[in-house]
């Protein structure tokens, strides 16, 4: 992993033009020399570099051609190697004494390119070039002269000697060719085994434990947590010292880990594990502040971390029997661009237990999962609620049934009842009885078959043919013969609009959302 020779050229050409006392001969001869002083380490470049330095030669910006290793390209057993890249992590340095009793120091980080990111260990003279390690992280470094070797994780490390060269912000290094710490962040989803170490940014879903044990050297610690991001989750293992930065964190907090080790853990799931090499920063329960909110169109099943910003269309609450205590409150939200039911259970249910039909619902940590083929929102014991009234609605636009595509998810409809519904008395495949009503829905040319089941049918069974009628929240099946057959859910909401007079309900209070009207049903 040598200098180019064009390089060494340039260098050679500035240090005549800058000595002209100074002939060829005795220039190669100044390179040998050096060379010779540093056991054959130094390549002619490195040598010319060193000579250029001691003669107080100035060797411009932007004219030596760089011969950087791309950190992915590092392997083991490196005498001379030249990197560059970004700091996103380093640790305080470290000072101990040497065999022969004077003084050194060590100070490490991380680097990071568009290839990778390596551990590095700077010793003895280099390090005071390293500043305090908080200005260090972030900014962009070259080594020179480095070497490489094994760590006792078995990963390659580069290390910088007393020979090697640090030099923070380069002149000839552009910001916008290294990427940025944020941007060396992965997700969850990204991870496999395939990888040794990891960048993660993760919310906490519990509190972390934090157990000691016994081990050869005295007594050690362990700390464990369930975080995820917005695509996954993962268990978060930290050791000894991290340990208990990790167990001071709690339920809804954000953390930072650099350098993450991966391992598998029980049942082979990977595990995420912060020991001595890794950086854990804590950033706090305000930073998903921050985050901008997803539209409910862009969800998908198995999102994590969500921040939505949703009203509320429907709401359905169901209580134990014998004791009367809420289990679960099921909601329809929606927002411009879509509808999606959302579930509560567990301790969630007591906070929501208030809301009404038009309240605007603020949703911090909430996931998506997937129920019959559909997203559907799960408020967990860590999902933060907050209510406001009276703003503004903002739901989806009512599809004319020529428009509907069968991948929009759950819809908003208009349009008449071209007969009299349609009511039977079924028995679902588990035995059970229910009422089931079938109404047409017409629009100029095209029509739709809406199938209502058990209390929505009841609904359902009081139209009349002639009857103009919104369904908010029902799911495309399928299309036959040009018609399209739409099912209603236990929140589909019904209203309707008889002789052109928008708002005349079929049950419950209405609620004025905007340029719509939603009713109360199936509270």
């Amino acid at each position: 992993m040598g200098f180019t020779l064009r390089n060494a050229e340039w260098l050679k050409q500035r240090i005549l033009e800058k000595r002209g006392n100074l002939t060829l001969e005795e220039l190669d001869k100044l390179i040998e020399d050096k060379k010779r002083g540093y056991s054959g380490f130094l390549s002619d470049e490195g040598a010319l570099r060193i000579l250029c330095h001691e003669l107080l030669i100035p060797l411009g910006e932007g004219r030596i051609l760089s011969d950087e290793t791309p950190i992915k390209n590092l392997v083991a057993g490196l005498n001379d190697v030249s990197v560059a890249g970004r700091v996103v992590a380093a640790w305080p340095p470290k000072q101990f004494t040497k065999e022969d009793g004077s003084p050194g120091s060590l100070t490490r980080f991380v680097l990071a390119d568009k290839t990778g990111m390596v551990t590095c260990a700077a010793w003895n003279r280099n390090e005071p070039a390293l500043m305090k390690t908080e200005e260090l992280t972030g900014k962009l470094v070259k080594i020179n002269h480095g070497y490489t070797k094994t760590s006792r994780g078995g990963e390659v490390e580069l290390h910088v000697g007393d020979r090697g060269l640090i030099t923070i912000s380069p002149k000839d290094l552009d910001e916008k060719d290294y990427p940025k710490i944020e941007e060396t962040i992965q997700s969850v989803d990204e991870i496999d085994e395939k990888l040794s170490r990891v960048n993660l940014q993760l919310t906490l879903k519990s509190n972390p434990t934090l157990t000691k044990f016994p081990r050869d050297d005295g007594e050690g610690l362990v700390s464990k947590v369930k975080a995820a991001d917005e695509t996954g989750e993962i268990t978060v293992v930290a050791w000894d010292e991290e340990a208990e930065n990790l167990s001071k964190a709690s339920i809804g907090d954000k953390i930072r880990i650099i350098n993450g080790r991966l391992r598998k853990g029980l049942n082979n799931s990977l595990e995420v594990h912060i020991t001595k090499t890794s950086l854990l920063t804590p950033l706090g329960k305000e930073e998903c502040k921050s985050k901008p909110y997803t539209p409910i169109a862009h969800l998908n099943s198995g999102l994590r971390n969500i921040q939505l910003k949703a009203k509320v269309v429907s709401v359905k609450r169901l209580e134990e029997p014998a004791s009367g205590k809420l289990r679960m409150v099921q909601l329809l939200l929606g927002d411009e661009t879509g509808l999606i039911p959302a579930t509560a259970w567990g301790e969630k249910p007591v906070e929501v237990k208030e809301l009404t039909v038009g309240d605007t619902l603020t949703l911090i940590d909430v996931d998506v999962v997937e129920r019959s083929g559909y997203p559907r929102l799960a408020l967990r014991s860590y999902t933060k609620v907050s209510v406001e009234k009276n703003e503004e609605a903002k739901l989806p636009k009512p599809l004319r049934l020529s428009e509907i595509k069968g991948w929009e998810g759950l819809i908003t409809v208009e349009g008449t009842l071209s007969s009299h519904p349609e009511v039977r008395d079924v028995k679902t495949s588990r035995g059970e009885a229910v009422k089931l009503t079938r109404i047409i829905l017409r629009e100029e040319e095209v029509e739709a078959e809406v199938t209502l089941w058990r209390g929505l049918a009841e609904e359902g069974a009081r139209l009349k043919m002639g009857d103009r009628v919104r369904l908010i929240g029902v799911k495309p099946e399928s299309k036959i013969g040009g018609r399209w057959r739409l099912t209603g859910l236990t929140l589909t909401r019904i209203e309707v609009f008889n002789d052109g007079e928008r708002g005349k309900m079929i049950r419950g209070r209405p609620f004025h959302l905007g340029s719509y009207t939603i009713t109360e049903s199936g509270l």
